[in-house]
Parts: C-alpha cells; sequence; structure tokens
C-alpha cells in the first residue's frame, strides 16, 4: 500500500514512479495529474521507483511472523485513494517480486542514523542511490520518513539488489 503524500502534505507521486519503472512511461492522465498537483518539471522529473520497503511483521506477543513476500509472488500494487486506513484503495499495476533484502534504520546516541542492507552498511553515493530507488527525492526526504528506528524487507521488482551488484547496479538494470 503506497501512501500519496508525504507527512508534510507534499505528493510522492509513488504510482507514477511505479509505473515509469514497469512500464517506462506514465500515462496522459498521470501526467496531467502531476502538472496540476504542481511537479514542476513534469514527467520528466519522475525517477524510477525500484522497490518498496516493508516494515517487519510481529504477532500480538511480539513473536517474528517471517516475511510474507516471496519471490515470484505476484504483487497488487495499491495506493490509498485518500487518509491512510480510512478510504478505499486503488490498484494501479501488478507486478512479480523478484527478490528480497533486509533493512534496518537504527539512530545513535547523537540521533545519526545507519543504514544497514543485507547486514551491509549503506553509506554516501549507495544511499542516496537506496533513497531515489525507494521514490524520495533525497536522502534528507527518504530520513523524515524514516525518522526512528527501523527493520524491515525491501521488496524488488528489478533485477537489482544492493548486495553484491551494488558497484554496477546501471549495467544490471540496463540488462534486465
Amino acid at each position: 500500500m503506497f501512501m500519496r503524500e508525504f507527512p508534510d502534505g507534499s505528493g510522492t507521486y509513488f504510482r507514477e514512479k511505479i509505473r515509469k519503472c514497469l512500464y517506462g512511461e506514465t500515462t496522459r492522465a498521470e501526467r496531467i495529474e502531476m502538472l496540476v498537483s504542481g511537479l514542476v518539471n513534469g514527467p520528466k522529473s519522475v525517477k524510477p521507483k525500484l522497490h518498496t520497503i516493508r516494515p517487519f511483521s510481529f504477532d500480538k506477543d511480539g513473536t517474528f511472523k517471517g516475511c510474507r513476500y516471496k519471490e515470484g509472488m505476484e504483487l497488487s500494487l495499491r495506493y490509498w485513494t485518500g487518509k491512510p486506513y480510512r478510504s478505499s484503495q486503488e490498484e494501479f499495476g501488478r507486478c512479480v517480486c523478484k527478490g528480497i533484502e533486509t533493512i534496518h534504520v537504527i539512530y545513535n546516541r547523537e540521533g545519526v542514523p545507519n543504514v544497514y542492507v543485507g547486514g551491509n552498511r549503506v553509506k554516501g553515493v549507495d544511499l542516496e542511490m537506496l533513497a531515489m530507488n525507494d521514490g524520495f527525492d533525497s536522502v534528507e526526504d527518504f530520513f523524515k520518513w524514516f525518522n526512528k528506528d527501523f527493520s524491515g524487507w525491501i521488496i524488488h521488482w528489478t533485477m537489482f539488489r544492493y548486495g553484491a551488484s551494488a558497484g554496477n547496479w546501471d549495467k544490471k538494470l540496463k540488462s534486465e
């Protein structure tokens, strides 16, 4: 489930970013909506969203439930039509889960966040890439969303990974 707005009220454009990743373009109606909503540079400034991040799940007693997503599973991509959890959901696409990685955002005592994917620390250009690939315009926006300790899954709908492929991610994407 994807939010239409960030906490500050600005549009996430996650639907358009995912469609651009999956289909290479956005629809005419989506481009008009983006322009009307104030996306300054129109659809060209919408960068593809390569994955989503979802929190770990736990039972009421605190028992870890594991990952409900599996490689090869069909994903129904939806967003809230209004207020999250208080409005209906609209499906805007389907795709196949092509992989899963763990992610942890851990804030130290000074309030500085550290990000780990698959147990490896992500920083610098790789952190910028992670933020952009998850649909954020900047690392700062990523940390506005992940503003406290977080543990979860990166659900991929491309073959891109942050582990061994981090050094040649652009070549990996072009080969799909």
